[in-house]
């Protein structure tokens, strides 16, 4: 998930929530970035993209038609993407918290003002 707040002024679009989601997502399609055994499976262990030990082409043609879901806002303030902000992850931490997954959003209070 990628947000976005669109400012019609300046035709501008700013990343709120996923940057680093999407420089991760940037460096392994480069080949900035390998795979880690550990998050991926032992067989993918130091695999990237394409080049010198890559993923199969298989796993390519997934990583290339996996849909990133994106949000847009229009125009809203930065109280206002606060505010969202607070909400989700009060709802994050409520759903975690009922599936007994209580150190999950351990960190909730340093987002919550």
């Amino acid at each position: 998930m990628v947000f976005f707040n669109q400012k019609r002024d300046t035709g501008k679009y700013y990343i709120v929530d996923g940057q680093q989601r999407l420089n991760t997502i940037k460096k392994f399609y480069k080949n900035e970035l390998k795979l880690n055994g550990k998050f991926s499976g032992d067989d993918n262990h130091n695999k990237i993209f394409n080049g010198k030990n890559p993923i199969s082409k298989e796993q390519r043609n997934l990583f290339l038609k996996y849909e990133l879901r994106e949000y847009m806002f229009e125009d809203y303030s930065d109280e206002e993407v606060r505010r969202v902000f607070c909400l989700l992850v009060f709802r994050l931490k409520n759903y975690y918290q009922s599936k007994g997954e209580y150190n999950r959003f351990k960190y909730i209070s340093l987002f919550t003002v």
